[in-house]
């Protein structure tokens, strides 16, 4: 049981690093946007197994993201 602030700060720290999902950082090239741009076309390839690879992770006990989709539904829905 924590006392004092800085020992309740350290132990509400560490919860949140234990559960904290830590994601690969993907970087784009944003030399080529302009401030005036609409729409930039950006080339991605996806393959069906990356995809379902990256479902199959997908934490099913965290909450929606800012589609309002909740990861249990994607999750499930996987082919």
């Amino acid at each position: 049981m924590a006392s004092e602030n800085a020992h309740k700060a350290e132990v509400l720290g560490s919860y949140f690093s234990a559960v904290f999902t830590k994601e690969n950082k993907i970087s784009y090239d944003t030399r080529f946007i302009t401030a005036d741009a609409k729409f930039t076309q950006l080339t991605c390839q996806f393959s069906k197994e990356t995809i379902l690879d990256k479902l199959s992770q997908l934490n099913i006990y965290k909450s929606p993201g800012p589609d309002s989709f909740h990861p249990r539904v994607f999750y499930e829905l996987k082919v």
